[in-house]
């Protein structure tokens, strides 16, 4: 598995720093929920990058929230990884829509919640957000 043998190799390199929110500390199968930084580098955010991961917010979301957000959003766009196969992206996007997470979603702050005429809008105005026209 690559994220497996990434990891160990991220590991090898230095000491490794665990972030924790205490106030979510073990996900739902019980295991321990961190931010792992391995020498100023964040494992997580790589994991993320090369479609080995997912980018899970269910519990909270990190500082560097859209950070994250725009590496998954890159590698799903792209088909990387974990996102090549057409059931992990539909049981991916099933979950979202569950907790209210896809760009349809007036609670995704990267979605304009208002439908925009697409001779009037101007795309410099919304940034990397997701605009429905």
């Amino acid at each position: 598995m690559p994220a497996k043998a990434f990891l160990k190799s991220a590991l090898l390199k230095g000491k490794a720093v665990l972030r924790i929110d205490p106030k979510y500390r073990k996900g739902d199968n019980g295991r321990l929920l961190v931010i792992l930084e391995v020498r100023r580098y964040y494992v997580n955010l790589t994991l993320i990058r090369h479609g080995q991961s997912y980018f899970d917010t269910r519990y909270s979301w990190p500082e560097r929230f859209r950070t994250y957000a725009m590496a998954e959003a890159h590698t799903f766009e792209n088909y990387l990884g974990i996102w090549k196969y057409k059931k992990t992206r539909r049981r991916y996007l099933l979950r979202l829509r569950k907790e209210g997470k896809t760009v349809y979603s007036a609670r995704n702050t990267y979605f304009v919640t208002r439908i925009q005429k697409a001779d009037e809008i101007d795309l410099f105005k919304f940034e990397v957000r997701f605009v429905r026209v």
